[in-house]
C-alpha cells in the first residue's frame, strides 16, 4: 500500500524489482483515498482476503 500517483508508484516498483514479492499493490490514486484514510485499509484488506484481526500494517511514517 502506498500513497502517490499510479505512474510513480508503479515505476519505482519496477525500477527497483520488488513487485514479485507481493500479492497485491495497493496505490492510492488508484483507489482514490490514502492513508490513514481507513478505507485504503479495508480496500487492502479485500483484495487480500484478510481480516483486520489476522493482519499487521508496517509503514513508514507514525502518522500512517
Amino acid at each position: 500500500m502506498t500513497n502517490g500517483s499510479k505512474l510513480s508508484q508503479s515505476t519505482k516498483i519496477a525500477q527497483l524489482e520488488i513487485g514479485h514479492y507481493f500479492s497485491t499493490v495497493i496505490i492510492s490514486e488508484v483507489v482514490q483515498c490514502e492513508k490513514p484514510d481507513p478505507r485504503i485499509f479495508r480496500c487492502a484488506l479485500e483484495q487480500m482476503g484478510c481480516l483486520a484481526g489476522n493482519t499487521m500494517f508496517v509503514g513508514d511514517h507514525p502518522i500512517n
